[in-house]
């Protein structure tokens, strides 16, 4: 919010309580204004509308997927307003990048807070831009032998101490000031909702992390070059949401009665890390919060500069709508949800087929895709970017019912056009994920 106050008036439609005691939050608390909608189920859609036909907002920034509940419905009345939508979620691996997109056609651009891989801190496209967690990575020192613990909540707080039973370091113990009984006569220093100055202090000292299971947790700590201990809890993530480059620098809690194990196989679990190239690479980023800003501005401004509502978010999702060949590709996608194989081998007789450097017959490339969408689940698609003057990226995919990440049936295929007869199709790759 802060980078955005020169450019926009703000609203905060918060669901649930206010983080009254967060430095932060209070910093900004007097710039915006804060609207409480109504908690009756029956009256939330229209204190919603109430508020949205007041403000009349140049863009809505949706703090998480909408899945279900009252962001959907938030979702839902932004779209039927016209109003542009850009959501805000963790990058748990490539598959956010095609499915969300697909499966949320009215939210116009996504900005996914993460690692995207070994030493990457970013990635751009035209409705989604990737960036690193919003913590600034001072440099490190050469030696790191502090414990830092992320103890916001009684359950992973109660675990630490418990896992630091004969630690004989020195320990950070981050807390909300409700817990400070809990930490008791531990040695350590005690930080009560400390800055984020001091809490880049404590993770530039550290060896180790003790946190819950929280996403944004996990990508701070790493982006620290530390490796992370989570405790999992309701409404964490596990470890199915980490993208495989996170997974060797993490370890979960379930519950208490794992800690034993986990103390024993501490020692040797951080001797044996791999090399951890995100510290370097993060320090090119002095305030990535700054950073992330400019970035939500971009995606905001042109809905704020244009004036025409529905019609300028329509051209900027689909700048390609009127193209013949994309008319092609949009058919040849379309046989391929319905699973029609029988017209899609038509369509594709006066086509050259490569798949993953492999020349195809039309059938081999049918017999290639079916294997991949499997019985049971929604066949969706959708044409992500605009690489070239003929050519574009596309995803097809599974969506298994009550499934929203479904990695392994995720898979990439190029399509290009030529230039000569623009309504057909000259190449097909198919690169599995």
């Amino acid at each position: 919010m802060t980078g955005l106050f020169d450019y926009f008036q703000i609203h905060l439609v918060n669901y649930g309580p206010l983080p009254d005691h967060d430095a932060l939050f209070n910093e900004v608390r007097r710039r915006i204004t804060i609207h409480a909608p109504s908690e009756d189920n029956d009256g939330l859609g229209v204190s919603l509308q109430s508020v949205m036909e007041e403000v009349k907002p140049a863009a809505v920034i949706l703090g998480e997927t909408p899945l279900r509940g009252n962001m959907w419905l938030s979702h839902r009345l932004a779209a039927s307003f016209g109003i542009r939508q850009v959501c805000i979620e963790n990058y748990y691996g490539s598959f956010v990048e095609t499915y969300l997109p697909a499966a949320w056609p009215d939210i116009h651009s996504w900005l996914f807070i993460g690692l995207p891989a070994p030493g990457e801190l970013a990635m751009a496209s035209n409705r989604i831009r990737t960036l690193p967690p919003l913590i600034g990575v001072p440099p490190l020192p050469p030696v790191r032998n502090r414990v830092c613990v992320l103890g916001y909540d009684e359950t992973t707080l109660l675990t630490a101490v418990k896992l630091l039973e004969s630690w004989d370091g020195d320990v950070d113990y981050i807390i909300a000031p409700a817990w400070r009984d809990l930490v008791g006569n531990n040695p350590g220093r005690v930080l009560e909702l400390p800055s984020d100055d001091a809490v880049r202090e404590c993770l530039a000292a550290a060896k180790l992390v003790i946190g819950k299971a929280g996403f944004q947790q996990i990508v701070e700590a790493i982006v620290f070059s530390v490796p992370i201990v989570c405790r999992i809890g309701g409404g964490t993530v596990t470890e199915e949401f980490l993208p495989d480059c996170l997974k060797p620098f993490v370890r979960f809690v379930h519950d208490d009665s794992e800690v034993p194990a986990l103390r024993r196989i501490l020692p040797a679990w951080l001797e044996s890390l791999p090399p951890n190239a995100w510290a370097a690479a993060a320090q090119s980023i002095p305030d990535p919060a700054a950073h992330a800003s400019n970035v939500l501005r971009e995606m905001i401004a042109p809905a704020a500069d244009d004036g025409n509502g529905a019609a300028a978010v329509e051209s900027e999702l689909r700048p390609w709508a009127a193209s013949p060949p994309v008319e092609v590709l949009e058919t040849l996608l379309s046989l391929v949800e319905r699973r029609d194989w029988q017209a899609l081998e038509t369509a594709l007789e006066r086509v050259h087929i490569c798949v993953q450097d492999t020349t195809l017959s039309s059938q081999e490339f049918i017999r290639e895709l079916s294997s991949r969408i499997r019985a049971g689940g929604q066949v969706k698609s959708v044409i992500l970017d605009k690489l070239s003057a003929g050519m574009f990226r596309c995803c097809i995919m599974v969506l298994e019912p009550d499934s929203w990440r479904k990695r392994e049936a995720e898979f990439t295929i190029h399509l290009g056009f030529g230039t000569v007869e623009p309504s057909v199709l000259a190449t097909i790759a198919l690169q599995t994920a």
